[in-house]
């Protein structure tokens, strides 16, 4: 045995290693203890030689020096296997020597080679008595049972007697013996002490067979307690006591095919008492079980678990194998033997599989079971076996159930610095695993080697090494602490001034509607609105029976109904059909039916919107009274209508945080903030007035909209200026509730957990229960006003980490809708890393159930104070896999445009991202003694270039001499960089590309701002041909982008692109021939690749006989794919589901008016579209409003692409 030490620092640690024949077994840990010990088979002696030569050689390069044997530490344990009888055992691995049950007085050991489970853990009785029982490790005493010989047993017959009689004939004709159920008499003489004393095989086999079909109960218990399991284990019991382990064995064995006689019960009690059985028995029980045959090897496995070649055995056997992969009880009965680690985790991933079927009582039940297995093997294998417990607790806890998980009762015992990580980990969904976490980070930083090696051997997992960086980190004086996280308002009592009063005189504005420019003819529509204006005549129209008919008719003349009647008619009335009456009648309808009469799939809301537009202000009665029976629903309809009566409704709901249709809300105040602000100023001026809280927050919000002078020129009109000043200019940190919310329980874990502050110290729980509170009381349009400035002193990884710390305990705990404010804290101080995480978490959450917390994760993204976020935004809203949530993602995106005045498409314009580009395009990676500079080509792929310019193929790694902390972050950023651009390159081409499509149009001074000086756009800009136009949207000229960033016609000269000028990406219908070749020459000459196809675009137009009517039959004999078909999807059409949701057409809109249909043969079922391989197109229809569409009303741009679409899927055959 060669021994070798390392001494130095705070490490001390011992390696040694024997050779015998072979076998290589070595053992090493901390010296002062037993350390841990593995075994390993070679092929042969050489191999086995040569194996202990190389690892010799890599622990004298690591430092370790060798020590004679009479210098070696007499505490540590010598070198050996588990001890075994022969045949001798091939030990997989061997267990370490038990611990002191006393702790250490350092619980931290090193941080390096892996920690022994005397290092890892305080093996108190209690967690002993936890192992599973196993020869050499874990082996108590067998008590003596019960059994009717001391008169401790009522034995008894466990069911029918001609059932068990059959039973025991059965069994008795395998052994071609007659045998017969013991009468009681019978009983009393074979089970007596005389008759079992004797080791007669014959009579003990009838005995086990016969005591199989009895049950008993405890003389003096529950006389109905009888359990049919403990006469068999009573029985084994006494014949190991009197004839031991080797005859049982060999009796029960002869019971063949008769296995159940080994249930799970008496294999536990045949194993305990094999672990403490003197070696003679045992070796003699082996010497038996060595002969089993196969069918036997797993109940050999189980009984003698320290045999670790049999389990070796059982393991490579085809047929055992498969019965432990396949069959459930395969794992059962091995879990508790020292298996395999990668077996062991698979086998309890099963288990865990069906923690979902299982009650909160028998789930914690299995959880417990679970861990057996997982202290055996970190008995065995120390903290390698951690895996174990980290698969543990990664599921879920029940959100009812709160308590510490066994799991987590046995994290909050480790004692090693291993364990740190995985603390750290989950120390924001338990409180006493953060305060574990605390005593265990305490002790690692008294050593300073020890604390540094363990953030070395975990510095590329950046979210735990700022974990880890905040646990070891002091806890803030009150001195360093911010006001509101020390001493905030609440604390000090603080309370807001008196409001400022004034009576105002009431309102005389009238109603009013405000139409934008074409507004209001594109909600009119060219529906033809005809028939008679008779009541009687228009009733007819709808489907009702004649007394139902009756009724209604009676309502439109302005009679009553009683309730049942007018029960009978609610959503029985089609909106749809009262649009297509005369304006005269329509509107009486409208005023005059009650709003639950009005079917609601049809949108009524949506129908007043049409009905507003058409009849003005005649129509105000029924928008009034259909806000207030849906708010949501009615919103579309207001959004021109300046009426004094809406005013307070809206304020109420904006207080109220109603998340259904907020962003037409918002649009409604911001666009009438005139009539908005005269009327909230007289509310909020009277302190008396019910609505005097909601035009206060009103007033409070449209000024945070950035419309602050539009209320001070109200106020200065009704001499309320000064009134006005002191109520938006109150200390907005004293706008508190007067009662604080309570905070849930599941924050206290997080809280404990901790937070930094920029200057690298951790707030302490009570100031992040301040931080809490804030939260809870905020909303995404009124967040407190304390969150901004805690939101900069606060660390930003740490910050970060905290807020998903949050959201996961509040998922964790069953997302309480009462605790929302949990999950809308990413929107109020989420930054760039937390937009990028939400989004890519957003995608995947419909598809698991959560659609409505997907909608609010857009909400989520609207507000948070960063544009990444924004951009995030507008990659959900152009490729998702759930469409109602990329429409979602549109109308959001649409919103957050309207609330800066702004259209979606230029919005998109000032959201794309430069990536810190500087001004010449380049960004510098800085390793410390080297920097490397980062640059896009044309694709906007990104090249890194070294100091001398030359092209490198990729960053490379950092270097010993490298900067740790500046490589490691440029590292990261650069990796981030690279998948961000491939996002980025595929969202601004389809951007652009839509834009040529729908001729959007630029100011010269836009472009050169958003594609010209961008340091990004700018390469795809210079691979595109741009037009200028006219006012009129006439071509004039064209240019490009060369690659000085000039501009440069088709002749390749320069260019001046007038201020004036309107500036548009060229679509080749609008190019002259001329002029399109001379470009292409150009592009040509230079090797531009465009982006995607503009000057070789292919082009289509209607022939003359096509242009004429409304349907195209030109694809008739064209055949599809399905999937082809379905891609069209992802292209703004929409499947058309009717009956049995069968999709037999696709429909694309064009305009307000008009749309097109393809239609689809056979179809497919929504269920299951690629049942039905392929598809035909037998006809392309234009539809419209108007009754008479023809292709001619649309422009040859818009036909064109829509022709392209569909000329592009390829065909297949029949």
């Amino acid at each position: 045995m060669r021994r070798f030490e390392l001494v130095e620092g705070s490490a001390s640690k011992f390696w040694q290693i024997d050779l015998q024949d072979n076998r290589v077994t070595v053992c090493f840990g901390r010296i002062g203890t037993a350390g841990q010990t593995k075994d390993k088979l070679l092929a042969d002696a050489a191999a086995a030689q040569k194996e202990q030569d190389t690892l010799i050689k890599e622990k004298i390069g690591k430092g370790y020096q060798e020590v004679a044997a009479a210098d070696a530490d007499p505490t540590a344990a010598p070198v050996a296997p588990l001890p075994s009888p022969a045949p001798a055992p091939v030990d997989a691995v061997a267990p370490a020597a038990p611990a002191a049950p006393a702790a250490s007085a350092d619980p931290v050991g090193e941080a390096g080679d892996a920690a022994s489970a005397a290092e890892l853990l305080v093996w108190t009785d209690e967690w002993l008595s936890r192992l599973p029982v196993l020869r050499g490790l874990h082996a108590p005493t067998v008590p003596p049972r019960l059994t009717w010989l001391d008169q401790g047993l009522d034995l008894e017959q466990a069911g029918n007697h001609e059932y068990l009689n059959d039973a025991i004939k059965a069994c008795g004709r395998a052994f071609g013996k007659s045998w017969t159920l013991w009468r009681e008499v019978d009983r009393h003489e074979q089970l007596s002490e005389a008759r079992l004393r004797q080791a007669d095989p014959a009579h003990w086999t009838q005995a086990f067979a016969q005591v199989a079909q009895l049950k008993c109960r405890v003389r003096g218990g529950d006389p109905e307690a009888w359990d049919s399991d403990l006469p068999l284990l009573a029985l084994i019991d006494l014949g190991l006591r009197w004839h031991g382990a080797s005859f049982v064995l060999d009796v029960l064995s002869r019971l063949e095919g008769e296995r159940a006689f080994i249930t799970p019960e008496a294999q536990q009690a045949l194993r305990a008492w094999l672990a403490q059985c003197p070696d003679p028995e045992h070796q003699a029980a082996q010497a038996l079980m060595a002969g089993w045959t196969e069918e036997g090897l797993v109940l050999r496995a189980v009984l003698c678990p320290e045999r670790s070649d049999w389990l070796a055995q059982l393991l490579e056997g085809t047929l055992v194998r498969d019965f432990f992969i396949v069959q459930a009880r395969g794992f059962f009965l091995l879990r508790n033997c020292p298996l395999p680690l990668k077996a062991v985790r698979e086998g309890l991933k099963w288990d865990r599989s069906f923690d979902s079927q299982r009650s909160g009582d028998s789930k914690r039940q299995a959880a417990t079971e679970r861990l057996s297995p997982i202290l055996l093997q970190l008995r065995l294998r120390g903290s390698a076996a951690l895996a174990l417990l980290e698969d543990e607790l990664s599921e879920l806890p029940d959100a009812e159930d709160r308590s510490l998980s066994p799991a987590a009762e046995l994290l909050c015992q480790l004692q090693h610095v291993d364990a740190i990580p995985l603390l750290a980990r989950y120390a924001t969904r338990w409180p006493e695993v953060a305060a574990r976490l605390q005593v265990l980070v305490a002790a690692a930083l008294r050593t300073p080697a020890t604390w540094s090696a363990l953030l070395a051997r975990h510095s590329g997992q950046q979210p735990l090494q700022a974990r880890l960086r905040q646990a070891a980190a002091p806890e803030a004086s009150a001195e360093q602490l911010p006001a509101l996280l020390h001493n905030p308002p609440w604390v000090q009592k603080r309370k807001p001034s008196a409001p400022p009063s004034k009576a105002l005189p009431a309102s005389t504005r009238a109603p009013a509607l405000r139409w934008l420019p074409g507004e209001r003819e594109a909600r009119v529509g060219k529906a033809e609105r005809k028939g008679s204006e008779q009541l009687d005549q228009r009733v007819r129209d709808f489907y009702l029976d004649g007394s139902e008919r009756k009724q209604l008719l009676a309502l439109l003349q302005g009679q009553s109904l009683k309730p049942d009647q007018l029960a009978a008619l609610v959503d029985r009335v089609s909106p749809q059909v009262v649009l297509r009456w005369p304006d005269a009648v329509a509107a009486l309808a409208w005023n005059t039916l009650p709003p639950s009469l009005w079917q609601r799939y049809e949108d009524p809301g949506r129908c007043l919107r049409v009905a507003v537009a058409r009849g003005g202000e005649a129509l105000l009665p029924a928008l009034r009274r259909y806000l207030a029976h849906d708010f949501a629903g009615a919103l579309p309809a207001c959004t021109a209508v300046a009426d004094p009566a809406l005013v307070a409704p809206m304020l109420a709901a904006l207080r109220a945080q109603r998340k259904q249709g907020r962003d037409l809300l918002c649009q409604w105040l911001r666009r009438h903030v005139d009539l908005v602000a005269e009327l909230a100023l007289i509310e909020a001026l009277n302190p008396k007035s019910a609505q005097h809280q909601d035009a206060v927050f009103g007033l409070r919000w449209l000024a945070g909209q950035g419309l602050r002078a539009a209320l001070e020129s109200q106020a200065q009109a009704v001499g309320a200026s000064a009134e006005l000043a002191a109520l938006l200019d109150a200390d907005p940190l004293l706008n508190y509730p007067s009662r604080l919310p309570a905070l849930p329980d599941f924050f206290a874990a997080v809280a404990r957990a901790g937070l930094l502050l920029r200057n690298g110290t951790r707030v302490p729980a009570a100031g992040v229960e301040h931080l809490g509170s804030m939260l809870a009381f905020s909303s995404l349009s009124a967040p407190y006003a304390g969150l901004a400035p805690v939101r900069e002193a606060c660390d930003p990884d740490s910050l970060r980490n905290f807020l998903w710390d949050l959201y996961e305990a509040w998922h964790a705990a069953g997302a309480p809708a009462k605790s929302n404010w949990a999950f809308q804290a990413l929107g109020l101080l989420g930054d760039d890393a937390v937009a990028v995480e939400l989004a890519q978490r957003l995608r995947n959450w419909p598809a698991e159930g959560l659609s409505g917390r997907a909608v609010t994760g857009l909400d989520l993204l609207a507000e948070m104070p960063c544009e990444s976020a924004l951009i995030q935004l507008q990659r959900l809203s152009m490729r998702l896999k759930s469409k109602p949530l990329q429409a979602k993602a549109g109308e959001k995106l649409a919103a957050v445009a309207a609330a800066r005045g702004l259209s979606a498409e230029e919005l998109e314009d000032r959201i794309a991202p430069d990536f810190g580009l500087d001004e010449s395009g380049s960004l510098t990676l800085d390793f410390g003694p080297r920097q490397f500079t980062l640059r896009f080509d044309e694709s906007l792929q990104p090249l890194v270039l070294d100091a001398q310019g030359l092209r490198l193929k990729d960053l490379p790694k950092p270097l010993p001499s490298d900067d740790e902390a500046l490589a490691a972050e440029a590292s990261a950023r650069f990796k981030q960089l690279k998948k961000d651009a491939k996002a980025t390159a595929t969202l601004q081409l389809q951007r652009l590309e839509r834009a040529m499509v729908t001729q959007r149009r630029w100011r010269a001074q836009e472009f050169r701002l958003f594609y010209v000086q961008h340091p990004l756009m700018r390469h795809l800009a210079a691979r595109l041909v741009w037009g200028v136009y006219t006012e009129a949207g006439a071509l004039s000229t064209a240019f490009r982008v060369a690659e000085d960033l000039s501009l440069a016609d088709a002749q390749d000269q320069a260019y001046a692109l007038p201020d004036e000028a309107l500036v548009g990406i060229a679509h080749p219908l609008e190019l002259p021939p001329a002029l399109r070749t001379a470009f292409g020459q150009v592009f040509g000459d230079y090797e531009i690749l465009q982006p995607f196809k503009q000057l070789s675009r292919e082009t289509h137009a209607l022939s003359a006989e096509e242009a004429d009517g409304a349907s195209l039959t030109r694809f008739a004999r064209k055949q599809v794919a399905t999937g082809s078909a379905l891609g069209l999807t992802q292209r703004d059409w929409r499947a058309n589901v009717g009956d049995n949701a069968h999709v037999d057409s696709l429909s694309k809109p064009l305009t307000p008016d008009l749309w097109v249909e393809l239609q689809l043969e056979p179809g497919w079922s929504s269920f299951a579209p690629l049942d039905e391989p392929t598809q035909r197109l037998p006809e392309l229809r234009l539809c419209a409003s108007d009754a008479h569409p023809a292709w001619t009303q649309l422009p040859p741009i818009v036909l064109s692409e829509l022709l392209r679409e569909i000329e592009l899927l390829p065909a297949v055959k029949a």
